[in-house]
């Protein structure tokens, strides 16, 4: 009996809580709708084309992007070939960047680093034709011999 009225209270606190509707004001944001599409343009400051509109020059950062395929393309710069153009897929909740890359003119250094191999291996092979053809001329002096 004594321990009967010790848990009547907890008892009653137990019963209050099953009965009592939860409710609750807590509001959640909605989950975003949109993406992230960060541009960067590299060396130089080109303009920047979203689906063909201008939309900066050198950096572009849309927070709100609409998700769905976009295309990137860059304006020219006197000096610079303009990167190829990029189509991407934007995703809700998430971020795409794209660095843009311009190119300077005249600057096809995979055609000097070929050349420049060519050149260095036909040096080396002269210099060892010459070093053979040196050292079967010169005539060894003979061991003890007086000059």
């Amino acid at each position: 009996m004594k321990y009967a009225i010790k848990l009547l209270p907890l008892i009653a606190v137990t019963l209050l809580l099953l009965i009592t509707p939860v409710t609750t004001n807590a509001q959640f944001p909605p989950m975003p709708t949109t993406g992230v599409l960060i541009v960067t343009t590299t060396p130089m400051e080109g303009e920047i084309f979203i689906d063909g509109e201008c939309v900066g020059t050198g950096y572009y950062r849309n927070d709100a992007m609409e998700p769905g395929v976009h295309t990137i393309a860059c304006g020219p710069l006197e000096g610079y070939i303009p990167p190829e153009t990029v189509v991407t897929t934007v995703v809700a909740t998430e971020t795409k960047t794209i660095v843009m890359e311009y190119t300077p003119q005249g600057a096809d250094w995979k055609k000097w680093l070929k050349w420049g191999a060519i050149v260095l291996a036909i040096g080396f092979a002269l210099g060892l034709a010459v070093g053979i053809g040196i050292g079967a001329v010169a005539k060894p002096k003979a061991q003890g011999s007086k000059s």
